[in-house]
């Protein structure tokens, strides 16, 4: 069984952070599928996996830590779960001096 569901980020204002998440977002994967929302900075798609709930664990342990690392102003991202268990999360960037 293959679990779908959907993303998208909140508009991203700052040039610097559109290029971060784009970098680690963009894709065009089986289980990651996203593209610029009509040009604008937002980005948003599919994120797929093998179990429910495996997109919200996706993003949770492997791509918002990456953002953690490039980004420099706060971004939210909502995640829709084909399963339910719907979350907002809100990606806070590490500070050079807190690494």
């Amino acid at each position: 069984m293959s679990e779908r569901g959907s993303f998208v980020t909140q508009f991203i204002y700052c040039s610097e952070c559109l290029e971060a998440v784009k970098k680690v977002l963009l894709s065009d994967d089986k289980y990651l599928d996203s593209s610029i929302i009509k040009n604008r900075p937002i980005i948003g798609g599919k994120i797929g996996g093998s179990y429910e709930g495996e997109g919200l664990t996706t993003f949770e342990l492997e791509l918002i830590p990456k953002l953690e690392e490039l980004i420099c102003h706060q971004v939210r991202i909502a995640v829709l779960s084909d399963s339910g268990g719907d979350k907002i999360f809100i990606v806070n960037p590490i500070l050079k001096e807190d690494k």
